[in-house]
């Protein structure tokens, strides 16, 4: 099987929402008032920031989008918007490919 190319395909995506993950936390990082105000984050403790950035990134990319962490600037509501293009396409793509090894 090709089971070394599935891994391959999990470790970009964890690196694709890693990188997008850096980039909503710059994008909140940017601005007054941010999600991260918002949501009331500390913002001295890095590792809960990622953590919910991570979750926005990984929720909004998938389309569940729950809601509990929202945009709040007008920057993040576009690089919103983007994610879920990217994710609908990328989602796409990837099970066209997965489903190509079975």
């Amino acid at each position: 099987m090709y089971y070394g190319s599935v891994y391959i395909l999990m470790l970009i995506i964890i690196l694709a929402l890693h990188n997008l993950s850096c980039i909503y936390i710059c994008l909140g990082k940017m601005y007054y008032p941010n999600w991260i105000v918002q949501l009331g984050l500390n913002v001295k403790n890095y590792i809960e920031i990622y953590i919910c950035s991570f979750y926005y990134v990984l929720s909004t990319l998938t389309t569940v989008g729950y809601g509990d962490i929202s945009t709040y600037t007008v920057n993040e509501r576009l690089y919103g918007i983007v994610l879920l293009i990217v994710g609908v396409v990328g989602y796409s793509m990837s099970l066209t490919k997965i489903s190509g090894y079975f």
